[in-house]
């Protein structure tokens, strides 16, 4: 698997986070670039987990099931190839390393939804102030 600055969305489930889905997808196939799917979970059995789309079979894809069937389901991945990644640890840093290490030509987060973020900052915020790459935030 050779990712070659793709096009990087961060996916949470959250409504705000299927609208950048579907947004990178687009992005991603009008750029000519590969999609890169991640989602971060706080605390995880296992490893972390990267694969094409369609994923191959495997045991080592049952933590990737779901995340597979949200982007079949709400994103027109025709023309764009598609990895998903599920991570664990801090959402913030471990977007930033992945955005880093793919060296992402964008990276797309859906808004913050918490009234609460706008006085102690937001992650799209501390993301734009870190990232070498433009960071795109989805209302």
């Amino acid at each position: 698997m050779r990712l070659r600055r793709p096009v990087l969305v961060g996916y949470d489930k959250s409504e705000a986070s299927r609208r950048a889905l579907l947004y990178a997808a687009g992005l991603a196939r009008r750029m000519r670039r590969q999609l890169l799917v991640v989602h971060v979970a706080p605390a995880c059995a296992g490893e972390a987990v990267v694969t094409a789309y369609p994923a191959p079979g495997g045991a080592q894809m049952a933590p990737l099931l779901w995340l597979i069937d949200e982007v079949s389901k709400l994103a027109d991945i025709n023309d764009v190839s598609v990895y998903l990644a599920q991570l664990c640890g801090r959402r913030g840093r471990s977007l930033h390393h992945v955005a880093a290490w793919v060296h992402a030509e964008a990276l797309v987060l859906g808004a913050p939804q918490h009234r609460w973020h706008q006085v102690f900052g937001s992650l799209p915020a501390w993301l734009v102030r870190r990232a070498r790459c433009p960071v795109i935030t989805v209302p």
